[in-house]
């Protein structure tokens, strides 16, 4: 993960994970001591670059995921009314 970027209950992850065109609605997964979680869906990527006399400079070039708290509560709300 490189960045978070809040936006009330949900947030907008950066990252430099491995994905390609057609990982869209995939997992992002963070590993603590007691296994793996899902911490957010794979949405694209974010390419911004600082435009010089002497060529582009890349400031951002990483992948984006959605994630928060609102994802989570998605989750059990689906669980919940569809068991």
């Amino acid at each position: 993960m490189v960045d978070d970027d809040p936006d009330g209950s949900f947030a907008e992850i950066e990252h430099m994970g491995d994905a390609s065109d057609g990982n869209s609605g995939g997992p992002l997964f963070g590993t603590w001591p007691e296994g793996p979680y899902i911490i957010g869906v794979h949405s694209g990527d974010e390419y911004k670059y600082i435009p010089t006399p002497f060529g582009d400079i890349v400031a951002e070039n990483n992948n984006v995921a959605a994630g928060g708290s609102g994802m989570v509560n998605m989750i059990r709300k689906a669980l919940a009314d569809w068991p």
